[in-house]
């Protein structure tokens, strides 16, 4: 499994969580490194879908990764391990 490390820029915000098919798209809790937030995880081999929320707002692709369109209207970020 390999160390996988999503930041996201939001310096004014108060909570971010991520969430993805790697955590059954239960939200987890990201955590502030001055103006980032961070989460950290080991990830095996494949392709996982993930989504990032600040402040308990709508559910989004981070911005540095490939998205691809969900089934609810929106987009999904795209992390591939190989």
């Amino acid at each position: 499994a390999a160390e996988v490390v999503v930041r996201v820029f939001s310096s004014e915000s108060l909570e971010v969580e991520i969430a993805g098919d790697f955590s059954e798209w239960k939200a987890i809790p990201m955590e502030r490194e001055g103006s980032y937030w961070v989460a950290r995880t080991r990830l095996r081999s494949g392709k996982y879908f993930v989504g990032v929320r600040t402040n308990q707002g709508p559910w989004r692709a981070p911005r540095n990764l490939a998205r691809v369109r969900d089934d609810f209207g929106g987009e999904s970020g795209i992390i591939v391990i190989p």
